[in-house]
């Protein structure tokens, strides 16, 4: 699981290098929110200018089988695991030290400070 923080305000959730539309909070007051993206659910794609995402640095490669896992450094947050299909890798062909573009298919939101009820 890939976490992402940051704070929500006016319908969007500004989450680290991320931000996604989150209607659930249309307040102009801000808030605090963690975004949970899974590993499989992360795409990569050569940069072509897209404005949805955000570059990341490919730090490591693991072929296992049909799965590649990959691990990606986005300017000077964490570490994001990232999960691809073989078929996906090879036409990609991703090297380490290579930027690519990160655009989660799905973030789940949630507000309020971690470990506070």
């Amino acid at each position: 699981m890939n976490i992402f923080h940051g704070r929500v305000q006016n319908g969007r959730a500004h989450l680290g290098p991320l931000s996604v539309d989150y209607p659930e909070h249309p307040q102009a007051e801000s808030a605090p929110a963690s975004g949970y993206a899974r590993s499989w659910e992360i795409d990569l794609a050569r940069d072509g200018g897209e404005t949805e995402g955000f570059l990341a640095t490919v730090r490591h490669v693991s072929v296992a089988g049909a799965v590649v896992r990959l691990e990606l450094t986005p300017g000077d947050g964490p570490p994001l695991k990232v999960e691809i299909s073989r078929e996906r890798f090879e036409a990609l062909a991703p090297a380490p030290g290579e930027r690519l573009r990160v655009t989660p298919r799905k973030v789940r939101v949630f507000v309020g400070e971690p470990g506070r009820e």
